[in-house]
């Protein structure tokens, strides 16, 4: 179900039960070069990305439908939205540990992430 309105996607992160949450660092693409440390919330085929762990609105929200999801290292993982000039998009996440950026929830949906390890030639 594609969902538009911002409201309605912070109502469906109320009421849906979340499958992934915590505290993870975010830069919104390689040439930016520092992190911001966000919460986390995955919810279906949303990430949502909040300033803090109690905040109502998400700062940013992250429509995995489109997205590649790639592992750097162990602690890092890139998310690439592929579109036309302004709408390509890439965002880098860093986890403290390698639990934090565990990617076994991202294998539970793989009709909508195409999951890339480093040296694979998917």
């Amino acid at each position: 179900m594609p969902i538009f309105n911002p409201k309605t996607v912070t109502n469906f992160l109320t009421y849906e039960k979340e499958e992934k949450v915590g505290f993870l660092w975010k830069k919104r693409s390689e040439q930016k070069k520092s992190y911001k440390k966000r919460y986390f919330i995955l919810c279906g085929n949303i990430l949502a990305y909040f300033d803090k762990k109690l905040d109502k609105e998400p700062l940013g929200i992250i429509f995995l439908d489109c997205h590649i999801v790639e592992m750097l290292d162990d602690l890092k993982m890139a998310i690439r939205f592929r579109g036309p000039g302004e709408l390509s998009r890439s965002y880098i996440l860093k986890g403290e540990t390698a639990e934090d950026i565990e990617v076994s929830f991202f294998r539970r949906k793989p009709f909508f992430v195409c999951l890339r390890y480093p040296g694979s030639l998917i």
